[in-house]
């Protein structure tokens, strides 16, 4: 149905509203329009030569994320359980943003290891991760705490289980934050957590798998991650590969030039609409996430090789609000969630979200996407930022920083590798 509950015109209206939202911060904001300026005009510490279109590709697979929560949260605050949307799209888009996260996170790393030869500074590495994910992760989890906090009926005295709460935040996101005064997080904000264990995960191997990073060494890690794959029995590793996958093949300038080619580009979005529709006769809708992680990884991939060789489909993912919110892409992700509950919450106490209409549902989630994309603005500018730009003085001479797909901003693609150290 053109306007029931799953109805893709919805996904368009949300991202179109998110996409304006972008669009005023370029056109109005001083900042955002020199970090999004063409060669020529930059910020300090902004990276002329970019992978402009990876950027635009972040911002888009963030938003995807905040649609795929939206469509849950339709029904979740009715009795607080979270169950994937009775629709193949709505479900689907999800596990593919976070799939093309996490290869856009190993061909980046894997990039940077490749330029150095296989050598990977472990403490390096870890204040650089520190440095990058701790700021606005503190933030996230202040705001669960204090949400917690008003959910409970204890006002008074230290909040129960706040030593084991503290000791989880110090984690960086490589444990759940426990329940506080007896009140567990809300998946529709902490949801967002467990990547960042798969993140941290990576980083503490790449010093060690970092050696396979040659030409003659690729089976090596082809081998390791298939291993590591099939014994954790986690499709989700496979996507970390791909990005090394994708390091490997752009070494190649026929494989280059090929993945960049529009009837290539075309074939890829034919291919990922294909995979889901395929997938939509055994998916079940109402299981468990981990099924859809495999065909995820499937769907995406090609899509993701044609982006990283260079392909901005049609300059929509060079376009520079497309580009704004790739910058702000892991506010948006880690952040989205709260705003959508406090907003939601105090909406639902007033109308019931799951008996109005669809359209009225989904014209007020697209009005949310505008909230959070203005949230997530702000605190990449006054949380994020100051932490990128103090990175990127201190190592000013390097010509780009390697960055991961959720909490990074990308390097320049003139090479299939990433040449990089500076952050911005």
């Amino acid at each position: 149905m053109l306007l029931g509950p799953h109805s893709l015109l919805w996904y368009v209206l949300a991202t179109l509203a998110a996409l304006w939202a972008g669009w005023v911060l370029v056109r109005y904001v001083p900042f955002y329009r020199g970090l999004t300026a063409d060669a020529g005009t930059h910020l300090p510490g902004k990276t002329a030569g970019r992978f402009d279109a990876l950027d635009g590709l972040r911002g888009f697979l963030a938003l995807a994320v905040v649609v795929h929560h939206a469509c849950i949260a339709r029904l979740h605050f009715v009795d607080l359980e979270w169950v994937e949307p009775d629709s193949v799209f709505y479900t689907a888009i999800g596990p593919i943003a976070v799939a093309m996260f996490f290869m856009v996170t190993g061909f980046l790393f894997w990039g940077k290891a490749w330029d150095s030869g296989g050598r990977v500074a472990p403490l390096r590495l870890l204040h650089n991760r520190v440095r990058r994910i701790a700021p606005l992760f503190l933030l996230l989890a202040t705001i669960i705490a204090a949400l917690a906090i008003l959910r409970s009926d204890e006002w008074r005295g230290l909040p129960t289980g706040l030593t084991q709460y503290l000791a989880s935040t110090a984690g960086l996101g490589l444990v759940f934050l426990p329940k506080l005064n007896n009140v567990h997080p809300d998946p529709l904000y902490q949801s967002m957590i467990w990547t960042l264990q798969y993140e941290w995960q990576f980083y503490l191997a790449l010093p060690l798998i970092g050696l396979l990073a040659t030409p003659r060494r690729y089976w090596g890690i082809v081998i390791v991650g298939l291993a590591v794959t099939y014994w954790l029995d986690d499709a989700l590793y496979l996507n970390f590969l791909g990005g090394i996958a994708a390091v490997h093949l752009l070494h190649y300038p026929a494989a280059r030039r090929w993945l960049a080619s529009p009837v290539v580009a075309a074939a890829a979005l034919a291919w990922l609409v294909g995979v889901i529709v395929l997938a939509s006769q055994f998916w079940v809708t109402t299981g468990s996430y981990r099924q859809y992680q495999a065909p995820a990884v499937l769907a995406s991939f090609p899509l993701f090789l044609t982006v990283v060789a260079g392909t901005s489909y049609g300059g929509l993912l060079t376009w520079r609000p497309s580009r704004c919110l790739g910058h702000i892409s892991y506010s948006v992700y880690l952040l989205h969630g709260s705003v959508l509950y406090i907003c939601l919450w105090f909406i639902s106490r007033r109308i019931a979200l799951h008996e109005i209409p669809p359209w009225q549902y989904w014209l007020l989630a697209s009005v949310l996407m505008t909230v959070v994309v203005g949230f997530s603005a702000c605190t990449y500018r006054l949380v994020e930022w100051p932490f990128l730009h103090r990175s990127s003085a201190r190592t000013r001479p390097a010509p780009a920083a390697a960055e991961s797909a959720l909490t990074q901003q990308p390097a320049n693609p003139v090479t299939p590798s990433v040449v990089v150290v500076r952050e911005n």
